[in-house]
């Protein structure tokens, strides 16, 4: 989907482009890594964010993290879903993971505050916190969020029946290895909302009227129901001073999870941390082991020099004897 692009763009038209292959649905052109932005735009796409910053293809696919993680940085992953990068932020250590402590890291608040210096580059403008806006990916009205609308503004959450927002449920987290930086558990939990104004639908026979009521589980009142050749109009229980309000209908919540395997964390401690610390008490000893040997070759040395010294000394004793019993002679 992003193959060649450092910039990110999405293709809101899915039939532009060449016929397509048989079995294969209508798409854009594959995208050129040397393409401009304005040939982008004649094959289709349009930048996904409101700035070159906010674009950027940047971060992991949160698998592994730069190490060692000292719980003082932030780490950045790029969100398939989210079609753009997101940054994650220190909360604290999850202790005994299999024997292994963990870092988590959380998506930044600043991700999901439309109020924020970053809301322009994301179109986030005039929407209530706790949502992003990914209407150009899918070509409707489609917005994220967490899931039950978790930590969104409560004029969304009041908006919406059966609500139960839960932050040890419905949190998205990496729990990551301090000093590998590799991802032992993570959840990513997220809802996919459709932002709805009043739908009119005109000239509506009875039995097509019957059918999108079943579609959106509505009692359709008297006058609904017969056959009607003027507009029929939901407002979804919106206010009814103008369209410009919203309601951010639920549509679709998931949770993609993983952690590694018992067997993998025991191989890890023993392969991994046990080389590390094997390493550490190698970059510890290492300096002490030379200072040791430099003394060991200093003691040598001095020794060396003290047994030339003294036979030094005995040759010239034994010299000096035989010399003076020459000069008796």
């Amino acid at each position: 989907m992003f193959q060649n692009m450092t910039q990110v763009h999405a293709c809101p038209d899915p039939t532009t482009g060449d016929a397509p292959a048989p079995g294969e649905m209508p798409a854009c052109d594959i995208y050129q890594a040397d393409w401009t932005n304005r040939s982008a735009v004649r094959h289709g796409y349009l930048p996904q964010w409101g700035s070159a910053a906010a674009n950027e293809v940047r971060g992991t696919d949160g698998s592994l993290f730069a190490h060692p993680l000292t719980g003082q940085e932030t780490v950045v992953t790029f969100q398939e879903d989210y079609r753009r990068w997101i940054e994650m932020v220190y909360v604290g250590e999850v202790h005994d993971f299999h024997g292994v402590s963990l870092r988590r890291y959380v998506f930044s608040q600043e991700d999901f505050r439309n109020d924020s210096v970053m809301s322009a580059d994301w179109y986030q403008d005039n929407l209530p916190t706790g949502l992003s806006n990914l209407t150009l990916m899918g070509g409707f009205p489609l917005f994220l969020s967490k899931p039950h609308f978790l930590e969104a503004d409560p004029s969304v959450q009041q908006a919406v029946e059966g609500l139960d927002p839960d932050p040890e449920s419905h949190l998205t987290f990496i729990d990551a290895e301090e000093r590998s930086g590799v991802t032992f558990r993570t959840h990513k939990r997220v809802q996919l909302n459709a932002g709805l104004k009043r739908l009119r639908f005109p000239s509506l026979s009875r039995i097509e009227a019957l059918s999108l009521a079943t579609i959106l589980q509505r009692d359709l009142n008297e006058a609904e129901t017969r056959c009607v050749r003027e507009e029929v109009t939901w407002d979804f229980g919106l206010p009814a001073e103008g369209d410009e309000h919203m309601l951010f209908l639920p549509m679709v919540r998931y949770d993609e999870g993983f952690e590694m395997p018992a067997s993998f964390v025991k191989d890890f401690k023993k392969q991994v941390l046990g080389s590390t610390s094997a390493a550490k008490t190698v970059q510890v000893a290492g300096p002490l082991f030379a200072v040791l040997l430099a003394l060991i070759g200093v003691i040598i040395i001095m020794r060396g020099r003290r047994n030339e010294q003294e036979l030094a000394r005995r040759r010239t004793h034994r010299y000096s004897t035989i010399h003076e019993g020459d000069i008796m002679v």
